[in-house]
């Protein structure tokens, strides 16, 4: 991505981005020099000029009867874009709600990939409790390094965990290295095999397989999250 792209995707029109770039080399100039270096005609550039002034992004005054224009620091988008960004944080909970409203129609997503899977076990950082089924061997060869950072994460976020693992060799090791304050782990039966993770938190299930290629489905307000929420409380009792 060259900086004419840079700017375009941040926000910024394509005539606009190439006035502003020729600025920024040209520093203190007229028009006549700025639209040959942007490669824009003349009696465009001060509409383009103007744009930009109302995004705060150039200055002008005159001169010996001339106007002339600078650029102002490229710092100024990066203090708008945290603006925005930080008024996008203030309305995500009104947006989350609007998102969440209608209980009555659940949705289903399809992930594939490991960066993908990866990402749905970072945003568990995000809420107060889990509960997770889950074979280990497949979990550490399949995320590897990831989990250490993701528990990490859940030990900052404070977030309380229920795991079911299976009982397999290794499991001590795998315990020492990955438990977490607020976790508790129960074992399901002897000789219990999975290929398949659960995850379920607020009003949403995961279900993340390992076979044939790494690949997870998001169920989020649905019956199928409560009778899955339901199936875990009746393991969790009968597990140790």
């Amino acid at each position: 991505m060259n900086l004419n792209q840079l700017l375009e995707w941040l926000g910024l029109p394509e005539r606009e981005a190439k006035v502003y770039l020729a600025l920024l080399e040209l520093g203190d100039t007229t028009v006549m020099p700025l639209s040959k270096k942007a490669g824009i005609e003349r009696t465009y550039c001060y509409d383009i000029l103007a744009g930009l002034a109302h995004k705060d992004l150039v200055t002008s005054y005159e001169r010996n009867g001339r106007q002339r224009f600078m650029a102002q620091s490229p710092d100024t988008l990066e203090s708008q874009l945290s603006g925005k960004l930080e008024k996008l944080r203030q309305a995500l909970p009104e947006l989350k709600a609007k998102h969440n409203s209608d209980t009555k129609k659940p949705t289903i997503r399809f992930y594939e990939g490991k960066s993908a899977v990866d990402q749905l076990y970072r945003e568990l950082a995000a809420t107060k409790e889990v509960a997770t089924i889950a074979g280990t061997s497949e979990l550490e060869k399949n995320l590897g390094s990831t989990l250490e950072e993701i528990a990490k994460k859940l030990v900052q976020k404070k977030v309380r965990i229920r795991e079911l693992l299976t009982p397999e060799l290794g499991l001590p090791k795998f315990a020492k290295r990955y438990r977490k304050p607020l976790q508790e782990i129960r074992f399901l039966p002897p000789k219990t095999q999975l290929t398949t993770d659960t995850i379920i938190y607020e009003n949403r299930v995961i279900f993340i397989s390992y076979l044939p290629n790494i690949h997870a489905v998001v169920i989020e307000g649905s019956g199928i999250v409560s009778t899955q929420k339901t199936l875990f409380e009746q393991l969790w009792k009968n597990s140790k």
